[in-house]
């Protein structure tokens, strides 16, 4: 029996949040800012614009 499309999103799904466990991610959205810093939850478009850049 070959799995199912909701089988192997469901896998997909489960890796992801694993991977973003080992990663110490708590909340969506997150990003990880070129200097390493990581931000959680929804920020305003001009504010992620701003951190972004002065993360360079």
């Amino acid at each position: 029996m070959t799995d199912q499309p909701t089988q192997r999103c469901q896998t997909a799904v489960d890796d992801g949040l694993q991977l973003g466990q080992r990663f110490g991610v708590k909340g969506t959205p997150t990003i990880v800012l070129p200097d390493g810093e990581m931000g959680e939850g929804y920020v305003p478009a001009d504010q992620l614009i701003q951190a972004v850049s002065s993360a360079n």
